[in-house]
């Protein structure tokens, strides 16, 4: 028989599988996994059925992503169709659907929630290796000591999990360190110098706080952080240089309180996972390269500190998903598709990063709501930043220059935009484009090669004190059927116009100083309407207040 094992498993979860299925084969117990096993120019569905045929064991890597995959629960159907005993690796807290529970109430269940997880798959080997002496009519004695992790059926298991659950949430004593000596530092050199020649195996060994030092050289192997806390520190992003070619080369899983620093991480051929990626973590990475990835850095959970790194030449540089809330600062993110994106109700905040030459510098979109503060998003090839699909939050003191738009706004997005500079675009520095609202305040909007601020469609800001200068067009702009309310800005030295409404928008204008631009202070064309009242308009060169006759707004005195 080609194999002994299926490994199913979500996607996500790929360096545990991965890690699974390297322990069973260095047990002897053959696996067969996807995409690892499946023949090139095999049809994947047919590769799996095939493999589910010819095994003697399923091993399911349950977490709360492969209990809500319906292709894991199409494989899980086959096996129990075929009468393979299905083994559940229970690594996350998980509530089953019914058609889950339905075919894994009956089977058999390990519990590897509690850290350290290495402990857990040695005994899933254990276990394997029990099950299929039983499954040839043989004795297996050898597993009786491994009495803490029997199998359970699904109710001893959710009665465990809920022990587990309240042991955890008890107080533990503090523990009080006695400082590090150079004899507490494990060293790693792969050229055989140190106590390890592999980082994943001082990892193992290390105590939790442990400082782990990784010498100059190239080490081709995942790094799985779980459980216990560890210092992760290399020789520099230059010469300690660290890639894997299946899945994340660095994943991190409720590994509270590590450290990693000094490292290259470059992800050289399986794309669908970050280079790096973090899971229920509250890891510092600082001072690492990042890249190669579909994702440099992908951050699906928790609050990590991410500082001071390079990350360059992904699909997305930093990726923010689920209910993360990380702190982004001071990273240099280039040659990028996106350089930092925050979605799916995401918030945490991006501070003092630099974007530049990707095509996009930030994107807030699927509900986000980040604070982005004090970024450099400076030439790129689109926008320095971007907000879609109702994508929310502040962005406050950023520099935004040399893209196609400063700032972007489309699709209900609804942000507040304070004190940013936005200039030197090749269109607009502040972009509506849609149905959205939210504010503009006190922003440096000039010499931009089309408008200051462009509202379009069917937006509808608050646009308050901002300075919109020297723009090749006008200052403000109001298209379409723009509406919303321009309050107090400085619409001064533009080429054309300071504020400009034509369409159909009906805008409301008031105070605003429109002044010494080429052409009207305030000009209003085909069917435009609204509101304008005590702005001064002076010292524009063709008139301060312009309406062609078709445009009918309401002029209240003073202007």
């Amino acid at each position: 028989m080609a194999h002994e094992v299926f490994l199913s498993y979500a996607s996500v979860n790929n360096l545990i599988a991965n890690t699974v299925c390297v322990t069973l084969e260095s047990n002897k117990i053959s696996c067969w996994m996807a995409p690892r096993d499946i023949l090139p120019g095999k049809d994947f569905a047919e590769a799996i059925i095939d493999a589910i045929n010819d095994c003697r064991v399923f091993v399911l890597i349950l977490s709360v992503s492969s209990a809500a995959s319906p292709h894991v629960l199409r494989e899980i159907n086959k096996a129990a169709s075929k009468g393979i005993p299905i083994l559940s690796f229970i690594i996350e807290e998980v509530t089953l659907s019914k058609s889950m529970e339905y075919y894994l109430s009956t089977d058999h269940w390990l519990n590897a929630i509690t850290p350290p997880l290495s402990k857990h798959i040695h005994n899933l080997a254990l276990t394997v290796e029990k099950l299929l002496l039983e499954l040839s009519g043989k004795k297996a004695s050898m597993m009786e000591s491994v009495e803490s992790n029997r199998l359970h059926d699904i109710t001893s298991f959710k009665v465990r999990v809920q022990q587990e659950i309240a042991d955890s949430e008890k107080p533990v004593p503090k523990i009080i360190e006695e400082p590090s000596t150079e004899e507490d530092v494990l060293i790693v050199d792969a050229r055989g110098s140190g106590n390890y020649r592999k980082i994943n195996e001082a990892i193992d060994a290390a105590r939790p706080n442990q400082k782990i030092m990784v010498k100059s050289g190239t080490y081709r192997e995942q790094i799985l952080l779980t459980g216990k806390p560890v210092k992760l520190f290399g020789d520099g992003m230059d010469t300690v240089k660290v890639s894997y070619d299946t899945g994340s080369v660095l994943e991190t899983n409720t590994s509270a309180g590590s450290e990693i620093t000094g490292f290259s991480f470059t992800q050289s051929g399986f794309k669908d996972n970050g280079a790096v990626c973090l899971i229920k973590s509250s890891v510092s990475l600082k001072n690492c390269r990042i890249s190669g990835g579909y994702t440099g850095i992908m951050i699906l959970s928790g609050k990590p500190v991410i500082t001071n790194n390079l990350v360059e030449r992904n699909i997305n540089g930093i990726a923010v998903y689920g209910t993360a809330s990380p702190l982004l600062s001071e990273n240099r993110c280039s040659s990028n598709t996106c350089a930092i994106l925050f979605t799916e109700e995401t918030s945490g905040k991006a501070i003092k990063n630099e974007c530049k030459s990707n095509n996009t510098g930030i994107i807030a979109t699927d509900n986000a709501q980040p604070i982005l503060q004090e970024n450099d998003c400076n030439s790129n090839k689109e926008n320095g930043i971007s907000y879609f699909k109702n994508g929310a939050g502040k962005a406050i003191k950023n520099i935004c220059k040399k893209n196609i738009n400063g700032i972007l706004i489309t699709d209900h997005g609804q942000p507040t935009l304070e004190n940013n500079q936005c200039s030197e675009n090749r269109e607009a520095g502040i972009l509506y484009n849609g149905h959205e609202g939210g504010t503009a305040r006190n922003n440096d909007i000039s010499r931009n090669r089309s408008h200051g601020i462009q509202v379009s469609f069917k937006a509808q800001p608050l646009l308050e004190g901002n300075q919109c200068s020297r723009n090749k067009l006008t200052g403000i702009a109001y298209l379409d059927s723009a509406e919303g309310i321009a309050h107090s800005n400085v619409c001064s030295n533009n080429d054309l116009h300071g504020i400009l409404v034509k369409d159909r928008a009906q805008p409301e204008l008031e105070a605003n100083r429109c002044s010494e631009n080429r052409e009207a202070g305030i000009a209003y064309f085909d069917y435009a309407q609204g509101v304008a009242r005590e702005n001064i308009c002076r010292g524009n060169r063709l008139k301060d207040i312009t309406i062609n006759a078709q445009a009918m707004p309401v002029l209240i005195p003073h202007n």
